[in-house]
């Protein structure tokens, strides 16, 4: 019995080491498994991937992912959630099945990718320990929808409130309904919120905490401010920042670590309304029908890992859905509501899939804004 134990023991410790075959390697996958994802990944030789990611993140993911695996990442930009549900539903009707990654918005993934029968099951996908261990991820950042095919990639808690630190002091405002205060008219900034984008998260956000009637008045009131709507994405931080504005209203948050990088005069509004969590256009998925099905699968475990998600964090300038990845490099404003105890309104896959409604809604209220930004040009 003596020997047996010593023999089982012995076991344990090569297998922990790695020098049996199967056994874990550094990042927990069996190592012969992962060997031959890694084998045939480059035989495949690259990862096609649609979607979001702004021009650091795609410069730094695909240097990382190249040193370590001699595989290229290409990256197609499709900023617009509706501009790459189409590309993708002509190539296939066309029997062209060229996507292997999607990286967007979770409202894109779940309205529109994910009915069209374009993105796979993740979980028979992940292999690694270290990314299918639960507890490593920040609660609520698990999956985005029930079926588990989408995935956050960034945490963040939406302050849909940003100002320009010279015109208005901090304290000026501590809830959504100061932006009605008649000093601020004329004075607004907002990303419009008839298309699946920041401004559509915030009238969802506010139908979520208020309820629709409330929401739909408080709406109301917010046109009768008349700010500036717009589509454009880094235009109005830096309109903000010049101070041609004083605030920001549901700015797109993927360019606000850009203009904080740089000290620009621009500061998130914490509210005393529960935070809005959000993982932004920073959600992944892996597409049906890849063309590079290894390279794609060894893409989404590297990513997930500590490793891949420091990466993108440091081009990102947000925090990430693992807990484990530092942010010392991230702005303090932007780790707002991440606590353990912070009060977090959590949107759900129901709550995505109503916002074709309050689209609709949306277009009604700021009609009378919208059709004044035409005729301007704005």
């Amino acid at each position: 019995m003596k020997n047996n134990s010593i023999i089982v023991a012995s076991l344990i410790f090569l297998l922990s080491l790695g020098f049996v075959t199967g056994a874990p390697t550094a990042i927990g996958a069996p190592k012969a498994d992962w060997d031959k994802l890694v084998e045939a990944a480059k035989k495949e030789g690259k990862v096609m991937i649609y979607g979001r990611g702004d021009p650091e993140v795609r410069k730094q993911l695909t240097k990382a992912f190249s040193d370590k695996y001699g595989i290229d990442l290409e990256f197609v930009y499709l900023h617009r959630g509706g501009e790459m549900i189409g590309k993708m539903k002509k190539e296939r009707g066309a029997g062209l099945y060229l996507a292997d990654i999607i990286i967007h918005g979770p409202t894109t993934m779940i309205v529109g990718v994910k009915p069209a029968g374009m993105l796979e099951l993740l979980e028979p996908l992940l292999i690694l320990p270290e990314v299918t261990d639960p507890k490593v991820w920040r609660p609520g950042y698990l999956f985005k929808d029930k079926d588990r095919t989408i995935k956050p990639l960034r945490a963040l808690s939406s302050l849909y409130i940003t100002r320009n630190t010279n015109l208005v002091k901090e304290g000026e405002l501590t809830s959504y309904r100061d932006l009605l205060d008649p000093k601020w008219k004329g004075k607004m900034v907002m990303t419009d919120p008839t298309i699946f984008a920041t401004g559509m998260a915030f009238v969802s956000y506010l139908n979520g905490i208020w309820g629709p009637d409330k929401a739909v008045e408080y709406l109301k009131k917010l046109v009768a401010q008349q700010p500036v709507v717009t589509r454009a994405a880094r235009d109005p931080y830096e309109w903000l920042a010049r101070g041609k504005y004083s605030l920001g209203v549901a700015l797109r948050n993927e360019i606000m670590p850009e203009f904080l990088k740089i000290k620009a005069p621009l500061a998130k509004v914490g509210v005393t309304e529960p935070f809005a969590a959000e993982p932004g256009a920073a959600c992944i998925g892996v597409a049906t029908k890849r063309p590079h099905p290894n390279a794609a699968k060894l893409f989404l475990n590297w990513v997930l890992t500590k490793e891949g998600m420091t990466v993108w964090s440091k081009a990102d300038g947000y925090a990430t859905a693992r807990k484990d990845v530092p942010t010392d490099w991230v702005h303090p404003s932007l780790l707002v509501g991440l606590g353990p105890d912070a009060k977090v309104n959590w949107t759900t896959e129901e709550g995505h899939k109503q916002r074709r409604g309050q689209m609709k809604l949306s277009k009604e209220i700021f009609a009378p804004l919208l059709k004044r930004g035409k005729k301007s040009g704005s």
